[in-house]
């Protein structure tokens, strides 16, 4: 539920608030057509309140142990 793809086959990357994990917006990434570099920001999303995280192996209430900080939500999901 952190990624899906809108009407326009845009990927869109959920921002969440942390620790509580309210959605506070979304990234935009266009996958139509060749070459395609159309990025943004949903309307109305908070980007000072939330980011696209995700969380890797140990348990749902495992204390966070390292961050990675990458540029856009493809790029953290590639580290």
């Amino acid at each position: 539920g952190l990624i899906y793809s809108d009407e326009k086959q845009n990927a869109i990357f959920l921002m969440r608030s942390l620790p509580d994990g309210e959605v506070t917006g979304a990234y935009i990434r266009g996958t139509y057509g060749f070459n395609n570099t159309f990025h943004g920001i949903a309307k109305g999303s908070k980007l000072s309140k939330g980011w696209f995280h995700v969380s890797v192996g140990g348990e749902p209430e495992s204390k966070i142990m390292r961050a990675v900080l990458a540029k856009s939500p493809i790029e953290a999901l590639s580290i």
